[in-house]
């Protein structure tokens, strides 16, 4: 085929294959979940590249090029050859890598070599190219090619060549292209593709109130691909309303939210978000968060700050009781691994917490301190057949402190919770999806080095737990949670069934404890299956469930919540501004 008909048709596969975009709005590492629409990914944007690169050098290389196709016959016959050029009596059994950048040529040529007298004749150069592709990709050039050029057995040696694509023109275009810049620092002309593409479009990606666009030609040169950036800033404010009966019914089970983020307030890639919210039992509640990168690595540092108060009714009413929670923290969240379809984070973080428990009809106050240090790992990817798992580890340590007198001396006698303590907690889930079906399996638990004060146990009951139970039915120093769901998509719909099933251990260091408590002093196990129904239009969303307990006739009863009624329904619904 003439030179310039197959460059034709590789121009014309690369405009079929390349454009590509990325519409993205995330929230950053302020603790919602960042949302995107991607019409490709970066590896589909330098495929086309990738299916190019083989070609253009071997047309530059020789106009007529052939691939060495090793003859079965010996090698002393007159009729072997190499891509048509016939091979004297001495066969080469040298081995060269030209164009290698990242990995050294001549040490990867002396570990393959062996390869030359372990494979067939025929196979051999096409399946050291393979190999060689392989391993240089694996080194940071995952758009690279290596093709076998012609040949010259007069010089001793087989050749193999590599073209690991180099950036051609690099172009950043829209109104964020100023403030974007440094995050694409390293798409520099002339330099390798490398991992650092498909990285840096989805760090940018991830940045709250940032769309990006990205696409990838053929460039001017030999093995060069152009890129084109569109940097755009998209809706800088977002709010959302919820409404739900997710709470408890002794300090109020309705509760109605408001949340709203600010993009872009002091620099660019921030976030400032603000939650408020009340029930029906007089209860409120505040937090403020404000997120920034701190690296174009993708890199954030994040604030938060939080008030809770609450006041119980219902059968705790005559003691007038009322509490606070008081929480500042800060975390500095990291990412190791990000590509499409995997995306592991390190994190580590400090918080405080101040609490304080009244009952102001016997004028009892318990005020306590809590400090902690927590860090862990957090990852999600993609598996086949259109599955995706995600999960994290995390240890938290820190020190508790009562600083009245009087409850200081009864947790001395008892419980002893006050002082340092270390929880290790962990979680994972696997999501797999067969067409409209889906199965949902789930499961998390910590564990603790002693008995631990309220605000830091395993809950097990409400919502997000064991659905068939009232919330806050039972806690432990110990615990494990494991759940699954099968779902069905059917349009705006999504039924689904579940069966939830947990249990805690109450105390690490079991003391002298109440007879009533004695059946149950070692822990408990709670379980429930039920139905429940999601739903999504627009701007609209609902969840809503009925789950039933499962458990022995004298083990039903709910023993945080006496009126707590079967089945156990939740609901909520959310509208998007």
């Amino acid at each position: 085929m003439e030179r310039s008909s197959m460059l034709a048709i590789a121009m014309k596969t690369m405009k079929t294959f390349i454009p590509c975009s990325f519409n993205a709005q995330a929230t950053g590492g302020d603790g919602a979940r960042p949302r995107s629409n991607r019409r490709c990914t970066p590896l589909g944007v330098l495929g086309g590249l990738a299916l190019l690169l083989p070609n253009l050098p071997v047309l530059a290389a020789d106009p007529s090029p052939s691939i060495v196709a090793l003859s079965s016959t010996a090698a002393g016959s007159p009729h072997a050859s190499t891509g048509g050029t016939q091979v004297g009596p001495s066969m080469p059994h040298r081995l060269r890598i030209d164009g290698v950048t990242v990995l050294d040529g001549a040490a990867l040529a002396i570990e393959l070599q062996p390869m030359l007298t372990h494979l067939a004749p025929p196979d051999r150069l096409e399946a050291l190219a393979r190999r060689v592709e392989a391993q240089v990709r694996a080194a940071g050039r995952p758009f690279a090619r290596a093709y076998v050029p012609s040949q010259d057995p007069a010089r001793g040696e087989w050749r193999i060549a590599v073209v690991e694509g180099r950036y051609g023109r690099v172009e950043l275009n829209g109104d964020a292209t100023g403030d974007a810049r440094p995050w694409f620092a390293d798409l520099s002309s002339g330099l390798p593709i490398g991992t650092e593409f498909e990285r840096q479009v989805l760090i940018a990606s991830q940045l709250p109130g940032i769309s990006v666009r990205a696409a990838l030609g053929p460039g001017a040169a030999v093995g060069e691909g152009d890129v084109v950036l569109t940097l755009n800033r998209a809706r800088r404010w977002e709010a959302e309303i919820d409404l739900d009966n997710h709470g408890n019914r002794h300090s109020g089970r309705h509760r109605l939210t408001a949340s709203g983020h600010v993009n872009g307030v002091l620099r660019f890639g921030d976030r400032l978000s603000v939650v408020a919210g009340g029930n029906d039992g007089r209860g409120w509640q505040g937090s403020v968060g404000y997120g920034l990168p701190i690296s174009t690595r993708g890199s954030r540092l994040s604030l938060s700050g939080g008030h809770h108060h609450y006041e119980l009714g219902g059968e705790f009413k005559p003691l007038r009781a009322e509490g606070q929670v008081d929480i500042g923290g800060l975390a500095v969240t990291v990412p190791l691994v990000l590509t499409e379809s995997s995306r592991v984070s390190w994190h580590i973080g400090a918080a405080m917490r101040r609490m304080v428990n009244r009952q102001r009809a016997v004028a009892l106050e318990d005020p306590r301190r809590s400090t902690s240090v927590t860090a862990g790992l957090r990852g999600v990817t993609s598996l086949s057949s259109g599955s995706v798992a995600w999960g994290g580890v995390a240890m938290e340590a820190g020190k508790v402190r009562l600083r009245d007198p009087a409850w200081a001396a009864i947790d001395a006698a008892g419980p002893r919770v006050a002082g340092e303590f270390l929880v290790i907690s962990a979680d994972a889930a696997l999501l797999k999806q067969w067409s409209a079906w889906g199965l949902l399996l789930r499961a998390s638990g910590q564990i603790a080095d002693k008995n631990l004060d309220p605000s830091s146990k395993f809950v097990l009951g409400g919502p997000a737990s064991v659905r068939a139970w009232s919330l806050g039915e039972v806690s432990g120093d110990h615990g494990v949670l494991a759940q699954t769901e099968l779902r069905y998509r059917w349009n705006a719909l999504e039924p689904f069934a579940f069966i939830d099933a947990g249990r805690v251990k109450f105390h690490h260091t079991p003391w002298a404890a109440p007879k009533a408590r004695v059946k149950d002093r070692d822990g408990r196990t709670l379980a429930g299956t039920g139905l429940g129904l999601r739903w999504r239009h627009g701007r609209w969303s609902a969840e809503g469930t009925a789950a039933w307990r499962l458990a022995s006739v004298s083990q039903r009863r709910s023993a945080s919540d006496s009126r707590a009624k079967v089945p156990q329904v939740w609901v909520s619904v959310s509208y998007a501004l």
